[in-house]
């Protein structure tokens, strides 16, 4: 990380703010005994030797970094929204095929999964998101060629876009999709929690 950056996140973290008031208040004081010109000269060399002795102990090194990880998963917050509302249309998804359907359960679970294991270790994966918002594109083709299948058969029409093999090779990459969100969540940090690992192995 960039020193401008890593000094940045300092001044912006609670130790930054509070050695910013206590520097204010520094120059507050030397103002009320001495003026104006002590009273600010006060606060400019209270702050930088404050924030030395901060550094020099270790608490302002890590105050930058807790606050560098509480931006980083605000941010990933704002992600993960889209993941969620991407999941939650996964899991209420509904389809008669039962191989698909089973394939759209399971996936829908390793993405609820991942996205507990998220809101635990405070971060996240993009490459998962990306696989709970394939997921749904996935099922949103195979439905498209449904109803194409039952239009065509309806009017004796031929088929103008040949889709071989829609349920296995759909229901196969559902389960690829399971797959990777599976690893992501374990990939992250501590193990899923145990009610969802049995969730998903009774899923199986």
């Amino acid at each position: 990380m960039r020193s401008d950056k890593f000094l940045k996140l300092y001044s912006l973290s609670a130790l930054g703010i509070a050695v910013l008031c206590l520097s204010l208040a520094l120059g507050a004081l030397g103002y009320a005994l001495w003026g104006l010109i002590a009273g600010i000269a006060s606060a400019l060399l209270a702050y930088p030797l404050l924030s030395l002795a901060a550094f020099a102990s270790g608490f302002g090194a890590k105050a930058a970094l807790k606050e560098g990880e509480r931006r980083a998963w605000l941010d990933a917050s704002e992600r993960l929204e889209q993941a969620r509302k991407d999941a939650r249309r996964l899991a209420s998804f509904r389809i008669s095929d039962p191989a698909i359907k089973e394939a759209a359960e399971l996936t829908a679970l390793r993405a609820r999964a991942y996205l507990d294991q998220c809101a635990r270790v405070k971060t996240h994966e993009p490459r998962a998101n990306d696989a709970i918002r394939e997921s749904l594109e996935l099922l949103d083709i195979y439905v498209r060629e449904l109803d194409d299948a039952s239009t065509e058969k309806r009017y004796k029409l031929s088929d103008d876009d040949p889709f071989a093999d829609a349920r296995g090779r759909v229901s196969a990459a559902l389960a690829d999709k399971a797959a990777l969100l599976e690893k992501y969540a374990l990939d992250m940090g501590p193990g899923i929690g145990r009610e969802d690992q049995m969730s998903i192995k009774e899923s199986l």
